[in-house]
């Protein structure tokens, strides 16, 4: 028994230990490089990272940024909305009085704007949130957004999957700046442009996600309704384009228009042609 705590009570039972550390806002940047001497990566916990993972992935970044260092580029910080970025951001700030080191954790992340609360999973928003949802993230400069499109040829000729594959590999090819990493609701994606990990049900598991299926819902639905001008009998502003009893009770009254893709089950079991 240690002397002095013969009485004591214990609320739980735990282990502590604290590794010697640098006074890293004074010293490093954000890229692992010491201040007086950008040659110098330090990396892991003396650097005030704790934990095994960001451990390890502060030695990739230091890692990364002295390679790109001796190659002439400019160093890898990322942004301060990923987890990495936010603890990097942490472990060189200026004006952090009383250091100590930090795991990651959603209290080192910048809050959400504030025309972005309420961010989930589009299914589970109405209508007007999305659209509200889906113009802020459009005026958000923490956020970039890219729309990728396959044309009913293309999925008529690849099949539905492949054709979502190649419209989802058009949007990572068209965000500015450029991804170096996916997050994907669902399986894998064969063709995307970068490395990715694949989220069952990742959009409402990941606010990155949740963004993608509101920018996708609403510029189809948008889609829809412009359609509907076009071709009114079909009720394309009711039902955006789904399979719903109304839609196939105009499919079996009017036939399918051009937008119909033949693949479609109930186009081509009806056999029917497209009107003039």
């Amino acid at each position: 028994m240690i002397p002095g705590l013969e009485h004591a009570e214990f609320v739980r039972y735990g282990v502590m230990h604290r590794n010697s550390f640098l006074d890293s806002p004074r010293l490093l940047g954000a890229d692992y490089a010491l201040r007086s001497n950008p040659n110098c990566f330090f990396a892991g916990q003396m650097t005030g990272v704790e934990g095994y993972m960001e451990s390890a992935a502060s030695g990739i970044l230091a890692g990364q940024n002295l390679a790109r260092r001796m190659q002439g580029k400019a160093p890898l910080i990322l942004p301060r909305e990923t987890m990495m970025g936010a603890l990097a951001a942490y472990i060189s700030d200026e004006t952090v009085a009383q250091f100590q080191p930090m795991g990651c954790n959603m209290g080192i992340l910048p809050e959400l704007p504030e025309e972005l609360s309420g961010l989930n999973d589009s299914k589970q928003l109405t209508a007007a949130k999305r659209e509200r949802l889906f113009l802020a993230l459009l005026d958000c400069e923490q956020v970039a957004c890219s729309v990728g499109m396959a044309s009913v040829e293309e999925i008529d000729r690849l099949n539905i999957l492949r054709a979502t594959h190649l419209a989802m590999a058009r949007a990572v090819e068209g965000l500015a700046p450029h991804a170096d990493f996916c997050l994907v609701d669902g399986l894998p994606v064969k063709g995307l442009p970068v490395p990715h990990r694949a989220i069952v049900k990742g959009d409402g598991r990941s606010l990155s996600i949740a963004a993608a299926s509101v920018l996708a819902k609403v510029t189809r639905d948008r889609m829809m309704t412009e359609a509907d001008a076009s071709y009114p009998q079909y009720g394309f502003a009711k039902h955006k384009g789904y399979g719903t009893k109304a839609h196939m009770e105009a499919l079996r009254r009017h036939g399918p228009c051009p937008l119909h893709r033949r693949s479609f089950a109930p186009v081509s079991q009806m056999e029917l042609s497209i009107p003039e």
